[in-house]
């Protein structure tokens, strides 16, 4: 008797840890393919003629397609996914290579190839409503800097008296005045700007006008 009794006892914690170790491999299991059907994700790119770091954002579209914005303009491309190794590529006009990289437990991009990508993460800010908000920071890391956000996609912002139209893709914001661009993607944490600011000024000692910018929400 004892001996059935102690090998009922056996089978029922042998059956217990099979259940627990069969639903344990079935929950790592994940479709990362899913992060990135209509989703953005943003991060910094670092071009051999720049003395800073280029902001950028992606919108992956559903059907394998993508929108790539960063200062220099908007790039389609396209991206596959190797979802047994966690890996994505991605070919777009803005970069003169194939993209790698190795999709991460907190979604975001490591083993990225080629180098200058420095980082990408997904990014859910892009529904933040901008107007009637205020963002006070630095230009060039020494510069107070401040940017207004009023309806009607018009920002006000240091160095101009009126105010200045702008153009938004989900995070990423553009304003164009005169021969000047700033171009800023909100991040992941809905309270920070990370931006580059290209001032034409032909006083200049930089030979490549560009800027860092960062801001923070009030």
């Amino acid at each position: 008797m004892k001996k059935s009794l102690g090998l009922l006892s056996l089978l029922l914690v042998s059956g217990a840890a099979f259940i627990f170790s069969g639903c344990k491999k079935e929950n790592t299991k994940e479709d990362v393919s899913a992060l990135f059907k209509n989703t953005e994700w943003t991060g910094e790119i670092k071009y051999s003629n720049k003395p800073v770091a280029d902001p950028y954002s992606i919108e992956f579209f559903q059907d394998g397609s993508l929108k790539w914005h960063q200062i220099s303009g908007d790039y389609d491309g396209i991206y596959t996914i190797d979802a047994a190794n966690r890996k994505i590529s991605i070919s777009s006009g803005a970069v003169g290579a194939v993209i790698t990289a190795i999709i991460t437990q907190d979604n975001k991009f490591s083993n990225i190839s080629p180098t200058n990508i420095l980082s990408c993460e997904v990014n859910k800010s892009g529904p933040q409503d901008l107007d009637n908000t205020n963002w006070k920071g630095k230009l060039d890391r020494v510069i107070p800097f401040e940017m207004n956000f009023r309806p009607g996609k018009k920002v006000l912002h240091t160095g101009f008296p009126v105010e200045q139209s702008y153009q938004r893709a989900g995070s990423a914001v553009l304003v164009i005045t005169n021969a000047s661009k700033y171009f800023s993607v909100i991040q992941p944490d809905n309270k920070t700007i990370k931006g580059i600011a290209n001032i034409i000024d032909p006083f200049s000692p930089n030979p490549y006008p560009y800027y860092p910018l960062d801001l923070i929400k009030q």
